[in-house]
């Protein structure tokens, strides 16, 4: 099943077709937590961490950003380990913040573009293993924080998911389409091929 996830040509198609949205979400992710640490500054030690995690987040993004530049695509490996170093900053953030942040809507745009950029296999290893993370910051560390909301949060970032999920399917539809039956016809007789 893993080695059907990170087949090489499967998701170097994908991200032929998605790369561009996960830098330039990825940009958005960088402004927003720049932006929420200024407006909002914590304490000296939880400001001073945020900022070094988002400008990690921003120094990454550029080398992905110059390899598109440079007409270069975004090895499969290279895109699968940003988006986890997303994830992985976001829930670093909240853990520094006590658990109970706001930020955790950065859960939101993170999965939405994993979504959208990837397969559902993907998509939904993704979003599991967000899901687990998030759950097990709250796994009796915070005993404080209600346990309605944390499983609303955790539904709501599975909800997110689906829907870029359902939406990139619907999209690999419509370009099917667009190529015609000659482009599917010459994909069926490939795929018969390869059964036989």
């Amino acid at each position: 099943m893993f080695e059907k996830m990170v087949n090489q040509a499967t998701l170097g198609r994908d991200l032929a077709e998605g790369q561009m949205v996960i830098i330039a979400a990825r940009w958005i992710l960088v402004l927003a937590g720049l932006m929420l640490a200024v407006w909002d500054p914590a304490a000296i030690g939880e400001l001073r961490m945020q900022i070094i995690l988002i400008l990690g987040l921003a120094g990454a993004n550029f080398y992905l950003h110059a390899q598109i530049l440079t007409r270069k695509p975004l090895l499969p490996a290279v895109a699968l380990a940003a988006s986890a170093a997303d994830i992985a900053v976001i829930s670093l953030i909240i853990i520094a913040q006590g658990g109970d942040s706001s930020l955790f809507v950065f859960y939101f745009p993170a999965l939405l573009v994993i979504s959208v950029a990837f397969r559902p296999l993907v998509t939904v290893t993704f979003a599991g293993a967000a899901i687990a993370v998030y759950a097990m910051i709250f796994a009796g560390n915070f005993p404080d924080v209600d346990g309605q909301i944390v499983v609303t949060r955790m539904l709501m970032m599975a909800g997110v998911a689906v829907c870029g999920a359902v939406y990139w399917r619907l999209e690999g539809n419509r370009r099917r389409e667009d190529e015609g039956p000659s482009a599917t016809q010459s994909r069926g007789a490939g795929q018969e091929a390869s059964v036989s």
